[in-house]
């Protein structure tokens, strides 16, 4: 078995470990009652909606503004905004992980930006997330294991070496891609703008996490800034193993785990986890509907990029 062929089936196996681990959980602690209990709680309560709106609208901004400098200031920033959206439309759609194709379609479409400088950037400022996800997670293992009671450290560490997995995975992923675009990444990095894109997009990160802050709140005392940045990286990076639309039960079993290691109670931490990700569903499909408005793309073109990408997704 090749190197990539093992890679595909590590991640698949983990994509399928995780889905029938949140069938097992959703058979013990599903409460419909519960579920809709809360969903009410939040539509019913603005100041919580339009904080976890407001913060998530910030985080995208500040990584399409990431994005802009990067390239340059040559697109406009509003192609940069609606590529973004339409990534995360798409991603949440679509069982794969191809809402960059849109993306790097759209900005290359507008004739400001080469290709190759458009698929550069893309790949490039994935690899910035993955990076600084990976801080805020470590950071977080750190903490969790000096206050977590010793019978709870298994879980976290075996949360960790499943990031361990994901970081070697990744890289393997991106290896051929950073072989190729390392001069150009290297120059833009170390340029003045280098420090002011990486500083926004760790930034972004810190914003998005404020929005696992603010829904955490309809539960209990809710949790600490730290813990929600770290709940929302590790929640994030278990997108790597998607397989359905938007990492439908991966997100949530990661997130349940890694809540109930926060002090939650499982069935708490399971609709949490659900509520959380459907906010992120309802959001999609707004910033999707709002990409299409902003920069109008043929449907044709859109399926001839999805088709690519998913072309390069089933190769991983």
């Amino acid at each position: 078995m090749s190197g990539q062929s093992s890679i595909t089936l590590i991640k698949r196996t983990i994509s399928l470990l995780l889905i029938v681990l949140f069938l097992v959980i959703s058979f013990y602690w599903f409460d419909s009652y519960m579920l809709w209990k809360h969903t009410i709680e939040l539509f019913t309560e603005p100041k919580y909606l339009i904080i976890m709106t407001i913060f998530y609208t910030i985080a995208f901004f500040l990584r399409a503004f990431a994005w802009w400098l990067y390239l340059e200031k040559k697109p406009t920033f509003r192609v940069c905004i609606s590529g973004l959206f339409y990534s995360m439309f798409f991603n949440h759609i679509l069982p794969f992980k191809v809402g960059d194709a849109v993306r790097i379609g759209a900005l290359a479409k507008e004739k400001k930006v080469k290709f190759t400088k458009a698929v550069q950037s893309v790949i490039v400022l994935r690899i910035i997330d993955v990076v600084i996800l990976g801080i805020f997670a470590f950071i977080g293992f750190i903490v969790i294991a000096h206050i977590l009671p010793f019978k709870s450290l298994l879980v976290a560490y075996v949360l960790l070496g499943m990031f361990i997995m994901v970081a070697i995975i990744l890289l393997k992923r991106k290896s051929t891609f950073i072989s190729r675009f390392t001069s150009g990444m290297k120059k833009t990095l170390v340029s003045k703008n280098g420090i002011a894109i990486i500083g926004v997009i760790f930034l972004s990160w810190i914003c998005e996490g404020v929005v696992i802050f603010t829904i955490t709140k309809l539960f209990s005392e809710g949790l600490t800034p730290l813990s929600s940045i770290w709940l929302n990286s590790v929640s994030v990076i278990s997108g790597l193993f998607q397989v359905t639309p938007g990492g439908i039960a991966t997100y949530e079993t990661v997130m349940s785990i890694a809540l109930v290691n926060l002090g939650f109670k499982m069935e708490d931490a399971y609709h949490l986890a659900i509520l959380s990700h459907g906010y992120k569903f309802l959001y999609s499909f707004l910033v999707g509907f709002i990409a299409f408005i902003l920069v109008p793309l043929k449907i044709r073109e859109i399926k001839q990029w999805i088709r690519n990408g998913v072309k390069g997704e089933e190769s991983k």
